[in-house]
């Protein structure tokens, strides 16, 4: 095997490597911006986590 042949090797394995790499951390994103696009609308001073919200008193039911 030929000198070139290793380094042609190289660089192809270096090129899938760092291909695999950029497409793990772009699928890892990809929910993230999906949920910011989904929302982007919408204030953000008017999205409160539920956490912080005082709970309501009072009952779901119709008054008669």
């Amino acid at each position: 095997m030929a000198f070139h042949d290793i380094i042609v090797i190289v660089l192809a394995v270096t090129v899938v490597v760092v291909a695999t790499i950029a497409f793990i951390f772009y699928r890892q994103n990809r929910r993230d911006r999906l949920v910011r696009k989904r929302w982007s609308h919408i204030s953000s001073d008017l999205i409160v986590i539920l956490k912080e919200l005082e709970p309501q008193t009072g009952t779901l039911t119709r008054r008669r």
